[in-house]
């Protein structure tokens, strides 16, 4: 009898890690057509310049507002979206060559980065947003700090998403989240050149 519990407890088991694994593994789709999305969008908006090019002169081919400060903050959020959506892509598909991931924890290892990757990328993507949008009608104060506070306010409902949603995480989901993301980080922050 003991042992049929013991088998029982053990297939409930396997169907709990099975289902932890399709839920990680549709998370991971998900995070690639998103990723996907902000790489091109970031791709169209490094070459669709806000204020355009300049048509003749010494600086011919170079962008009219490249000396202001919100549009040097645009390349750099623009490039950021792009860099770190790229990287996501990259370890997702990196992952789908690695077929002996049969572990939890090594999903988890892989699920974390491009979390934080694809996360960081919708925030310099909207930064980006902000900044091009700034940067084209700085002109007019009355109307480009009002929609740039407005566009901030994407940033406050972002963060209470994620603080909201971190509680969907059993408790060891969470330590193993935060043990992944503080290695990955500490490693990227000690070990770069």
């Amino acid at each position: 009898k003991e042992n049929k519990e013991e088998q029982s407890n053990d297939d409930k088991m396997r169907m709990k890690k099975g289902k932890r694994r399709e839920k990680l593994e549709n998370m991971s789709q998900n995070h690639m057509v998103v990723v996907t999305l902000i790489a091109t969008v970031a791709f169209a908006a490094g070459f669709t310049l806000p204020g355009g090019y300049r048509s003749d002169g010494p600086e011919e081919g170079m962008a009219t507002l490249a000396k202001k400060s919100a549009f040097i903050a645009f390349m750099v959020s623009n490039s950021l979206a792009m860099l770190l959506s790229l990287y996501a892509l990259f370890i997702h598909f990196w992952t789908r060559f690695q077929t002996a991931m049969q572990n939890k924890y090594e999903l988890i290892s892989v699920a974390v980065p491009t979390l934080a990757c694809t996360f960081f990328a919708i925030l310099a993507m909207a930064v980006s947003f902000v900044t091009g949008t700034y940067t084209v009608i700085s002109c007019f104060p009355g109307l480009a700090i009002p929609l740039c506070i407005v566009s901030c306010s994407f940033f406050v409902f972002a963060f209470n998403f994620l603080y909201r949603s971190y509680k969907w995480l059993d408790e060891e989901d969470r330590i193993l989240f935060l043990q992944f993301a503080i290695t990955r980080v500490t490693c990227a922050f000690f070990f770069s050149d």
